[in-house]
């Protein structure tokens, strides 16, 4: 029997056939976040920010990250350093935000 790699289909929530584009896409290389085509993403990214928001004077800030980035910037940005914090314990994630907290 010959053994097929990568995925072919998706099971969720039943057996669906994922289109040859999409594999295509899947195996792209991962974007360098420091290079050129970024920087150019980011500058047209913050002009359209601006005509989104209507500002001319303000420049938006665009912070990359991943999920723990971004659970990061949310808990500095809201709270208060010392700053009592209720996080019921429902399991790995709530520990991460717990001892993100703790930081």
């Amino acid at each position: 029997m010959a053994v097929q790699r990568g995925w072919s289909s998706l099971q969720a929530p039943r057996l669906i056939n994922i289109p040859h584009r999409i594999l295509n896409a899947m195996h792209r290389p991962a974007v360098e976040f420091k290079g050129p085509d970024v920087k150019g993403f980011c500058k047209a990214l913050s002009i359209d920010f601006k005509n989104i928001y209507k500002t001319k004077i303000n420049h938006p800030f665009i912070y990359a990250a991943n999920g723990h980035g971004v659970w990061k910037s949310a808990i500095t940005n809201i709270l208060a350093p010392g700053a009592k914090v209720l996080i019921p314990e429902t399991g790995r994630f709530a520990l991460s935000w717990l001892y993100m907290a703790e930081m």
